[in-house]
């Protein structure tokens, strides 16, 4: 049975699932600027790393720079001692950039040992609040910042939010 959560607003946990949602904002504003730094159109291209620079395709004239075979997530990262790495790790410091995943927010909610692994999706901003699913067969007690919600309940908050994101796109 598929259990959902919602995080409790004004609480330190909701403000990290915030972050883990709003990081990026940062780097889009960006965006111009790092195509000129890197000589190319980032997006879809560029993942926001602050501490290594990875590109799906890296442009002409920085191939040189980079490893010459894709991760398994097919981006190439830049070699250690590159110069458009170390131009990199000036241009996150300058900008003062950061990322952030489900891991580090699972890290930084100190979730027990035990239940490490029981978070299975963290979902977007919906009707301004943030809602988590659990893996199945997992226990969750002791958490005070998220209180339990029906499926029907999630299901119908998430639809909403469908409903407006399509609105949007139109």
């Amino acid at each position: 049975m598929k259990r959902y959560f919602k995080v409790q607003p004004g609480t330190r946990e909701w403000e990290l699932f915030n972050k883990l949602w709003t990081y990026q904002d940062k780097w889009l504003k960006l965006k111009p600027t790092m195509d000129k730094l890197l000589g190319c159109d980032v997006d879809k291209n560029l993942a926001t790393n602050s501490r290594e620079l990875y590109m799906a395709s890296p442009p002409k004239h920085l191939q040189d720079q980079f490893t010459k075979n894709p991760d398994k997530e097919g981006f190439y990262r830049a070699k250690s001692n590159s110069n458009i790495q170390k131009q990199w790790k000036e241009f996150v410091k300058i900008y003062e950039l950061e990322d952030y995943n489900i891991t580090m927010l699972i890290w930084d909610l100190g979730i027990s040992i035990s239940d490490m692994n029981a978070i299975k999706a963290a979902y977007p901003l919906m009707n301004d609040d943030y809602y988590f699913e659990l893996r199945e067969k997992n226990q969750w007690e002791g958490y005070t910042w998220a209180i339990e919600v029906d499926e029907p309940t999630f299901l119908r908050v998430r639809a909403d939010w469908l409903e407006s994101q399509h609105k949007h796109s139109a």
